[in-house]
């Protein structure tokens, strides 16, 4: 893995620039895949999806900035005032929550699941175990964030319905409700031989009436 020169990109909201960390080069070793269908590279990590602005607290999608601003300066300031930037800051679930919450009437159907999606992931990073099964402690959530993640569950599975690409992601949500019979039957419905791995896993992990996020062992 080698580091290339950050990009800078500005808060779509005050303009504030923020720096952005980049790859030259990188590689697959040590590849997670988890049973929310998260993907983790620790030899090529990628920026956060959704970040916060430090100064602002605005909260935004960082490809929406990057795919049009992300040369903003770049060539013209010296490395140092670029390092000299903050580095962008990941939201939080409940910064999403808040986001889709102020936006959401006036947001599309797709970018909507999207955030949720990446909500959810957020929400199931602090649960997740490391390379030897270990989770590390953290603080425990409060009511009110417990809540906010329920329904942000129950959103996103009816965002779903009905869409055979996003099967998977259903049986998850149900699995980690604790509603197994019916992730069990989601699973019933995929055919697709390429994820017979996913589905053989995740049959094991309902018939354990396990509810946790999980790496998945790919076959």
């Amino acid at each position: 893995m080698m580091p290339g020169r950050a990009s800078i990109v500005p808060c779509p909201a005050c303009g504030a620039r923020a720096r952005v960390p980049t790859l030259l080069s990188g590689n697959s070793g040590g590849t997670v895949f988890w049973s929310d269908c998260k993907v983790v590279r620790p030899m090529m990590p990628r920026p956060p999806w959704v970040v916060r602005c430090s100064t602002c607290v605005h909260v935004y999608w960082l490809d929406d900035v990057w795919r049009t601003e992300h040369e903003i300066d770049r060539h013209t300031m010296t490395r140092a005032a670029v390092n000299a930037l903050p580095e962008v800051e990941e939201a939080t679930d409940a910064d999403i929550f808040r986001t889709i919450e102020a936006t959401g009437a006036s947001m599309d159907a797709e970018r909507q699941r999207h955030l949720r999606t990446v909500a959810w992931w957020y929400a199931n990073d602090a649960s997740r175990p490391d390379e030897d099964g270990r989770v590390p402690v953290r603080p425990v959530p409060d009511a009110a964030c417990l809540a906010d993640r329920a329904r942000n569950l129950e959103a996103l599975l009816a965002s779903m319905q009905g869409d055979p690409e996003w099967r998977l992601n259903r049986c998850e949500i149900l699995r980690q409700q604790g509603h197994f019979e019916a992730a069990l039957r989601e699973l019933d419905q995929e055919d697709n031989p390429d994820l017979a791995w996913v589905v053989d896993q995740q049959r094991a992990l309902c018939a354990a009436r396990d509810a946790a996020v999980r790496p998945l062992k790919r076959g």
